[in-house]
């Protein structure tokens, strides 16, 4: 997809112009027009059985132009739709498609981990009360909290009711990562209520809904650039783009320029020292914070 494209999709996503986003992505080019017009189709609220069928009939489409992907939305989407049993043979389906790549190898074997992970997201979200999501929201527990962040994403609940849980976390939880994150989610939700928020030992008020964030395309592309600078070591450029979209998170609402190669060079001798030691929440912002501090010294 062209970048002008992917900005103008994006905005419309962002706009909340489901309409737009679904007229304009009816004639696909790529993986990412799939993409956008299921956002379309959920944004104007079609029926789940009908996005899981638009879906599939693009299946092999959208898998020539970006597999993992596929096959990542392809289980989601089943799993929201509670069709469980479907998802464990779609799993079985695509492990007995040829090979495209090592990336989908390694995908093929996170793929059962994620649809269960998928599937008690998705039992949680129809089951929980409100009562229990703020206890989630309190909880010192990383897992607990993300959890709870997840619920009230997946069903699309009032993100007013939970604010002041969401905004003491944003100010008091103890990993930069996370406070990013739940930021993040509230720029997703389109938040359009100031927040207060604590960016390392700077403390801000922010509007989620006007915050700039790195569009999916544009991190996706920088895979390829980091198996060229990883000296094409597939494990390593994986890992170096695990930490780049931890990297990215930690540092947000800042922008990270993700098309200087500094930075994916610095971002890669992170990934490989990883090989060799545990890198925690609390490590990993540190080593943030020192790649930011020398990329402002540039």
């Amino acid at each position: 997809m062209n970048k002008d494209r992917s900005v103008k999709l994006e905005k419309m996503m962002m706009d909340q112009n489901y309409q737009g986003l679904f007229d304009e992505t009816k004639e696909p080019e790529g993986f990412e027009d799939v993409y956008y017009h299921i956002i379309g189709m959920q944004g104007l609220k079609k029926e789940q059985d009908d996005v899981v069928k638009y879906f599939e009939s693009m299946r092999d489409f959208a898998y020539s132009k970006d597999p993992v992907s596929t096959m990542y939305m392809h289980i989601l989407l089943l799993a929201t739709n509670e069709e469980y049993d479907k998802a464990y043979e779609v799993v079985d389906y695509y492990k007995n498609l040829p090979y495209e790549s090592q990336e989908v190898v390694e995908a093929l074997h996170e793929l059962p981990k994620f649809l269960k992970q998928a599937i008690l997201e998705t039992k949680q979200a129809k089951d929980i009360k409100s009562d229990d999501i703020h206890k989630m929201l309190k909880s010192d527990d990383y897992n607990v909290l993300l959890n709870g962040l997840k619920i009230i994403k997946n069903a699309n609940l009032n993100m007013d009711e939970f604010i002041d849980d969401i905004e003491r976390n944003l100010i008091s939880f103890p990993s930069q990562m996370v406070r990013s994150s739940i930021l993040m989610l509230l720029k997703e939700k389109e938040y359009d209520k100031p927040v207060k928020f604590r960016y390392f030992d700077e403390k801000r008020t922010v509007i989620p809904k006007d915050l700039e964030i790195i569009s999916i395309d544009k991190l996706k592309a920088k895979k390829d650039r980091l198996y060229e600078l990883a000296n094409k070591d597939i494990s390593l450029a994986n890992a170096a783009f695990d930490y780049l979209s931890m990297y990215i998170t930690t540092m947000f609402p800042e922008q990270v320029d993700i098309d200087d190669d500094f930075t994916l060079e610095a971002i890669i001798a992170l990934a490989e020292s990883s090989f060799d030691r545990d890198i925690n929440d609390m490590a990993l912002e540190k080593e943030a914070f020192r790649i930011g501090e020398l990329m402002s010294a540039k």
